[in-house]
């Protein structure tokens, strides 16, 4: 196990840096898992998303830190209070925290991002030009809010709620988000998104409940970005199998760089540190 310091949010975080086999020094990946509690294997219904890539990884010659999220597993911080623009910043301190390892290539770093982590990958990228590349899976392929529509209708449908409550509810959200992004400011679209929250709750829209989090969850809308697509078809959103409900096409975007891992086969395990 390891531990960086993310200085700005005076946060502790905890994960484990693979390396394989030889003195390096190696080309590196940082893994930046999607919305949740999730601890530095990505644990979704039982598939471990991270820990399998980072074993995949680090057996095709690349150093691979998988991290908890702030306030989960070994790391300090407030997860609840944290919003994307809070795990860019611990993302970014991962990056710079892996630049000062000597086994490490500070030239040959990137990332690479899942779900929620397929919009903190990029903004990392564009705050720090070094980042060698990019790869996103799951990532999000439109507008925040269009996203948040859609899946809100999915799930819904998925749980078995009537397609009245749920053309109701698509209205409400359409309307909720567009409100939020048309805001001046800040503040001003959270307030805005309270007294629409108020008002889907005295018209049974919403479940009182869940306020708090769909709150939260406005404030993270993001947009998405054009980049080559390799699809991944017949797996689900956490590139595994799952819920057939879930099973669709994914795809893993990625920026060309200049690394070549060594094949599967030729690459040994690797050690964790």
């Amino acid at each position: 196990m390891i531990h960086f310091a993310n200085i700005t949010a005076h946060n502790q975080i905890a994960g484990t840096l693979s390396l394989p086999t030889g003195d390096g020094p190696f080309p590196a990946v940082v893994l930046i898992s999607g919305t949740g509690h999730n601890t530095r294997d990505e644990d979704v219904w039982g598939h471990k998303v991270f820990m399998v890539l980072g074993v995949t990884l680090t057996r095709n010659g690349f150093a691979v830190l998988r991290y908890d999220k702030r306030g989960v597993g070994g790391s300090s911080g407030n997860y609840d209070a944290a919003t994307t623009v809070d795990f860019t910043s611990d993302a970014e301190a991962a990056v710079a925290w892996m630049k000062t390892q000597s086994h490490i290539d500070a030239r040959r770093i990137g990332v690479l991002g899942h779900s929620e982590g397929g919009i903190i990958a990029p903004a990392v990228a564009t705050s720090d030009k070094g980042v060698a590349f990019v790869v996103l899976i799951a990532g999000p392929c439109i507008r925040g809010g269009k996203l948040f529509v859609l899946q809100s209708a999915t799930t819904a449908k998925a749980y078995g709620a009537p397609d009245d409550y749920i053309a109701k509810r698509t209205v409400f959200d359409e309307e909720l988000y567009n409100a939020i992004i048309s805001a001046p400011s800040e503040s001003a679209a959270f307030d805005r998104a309270k007294a629409m929250i108020t008002r889907g709750v005295a018209d049974k829209i919403i479940d009182a409940n869940k306020t708090e989090s769909l709150a939260k969850t406005t404030r993270r809308l993001g947009s998405g970005t054009s980049s080559p697509v390799i699809p991944h078809c017949g797996t689900n959103h956490s590139a595994g199998s799952g819920p057939k409900w879930l099973t669709g096409c994914t795809g893993a975007s990625e920026r060309k760089s200049r690394l070549r891992p060594a094949s599967f086969e030729k690459q040994p395990e690797g050690n964790c540190r």
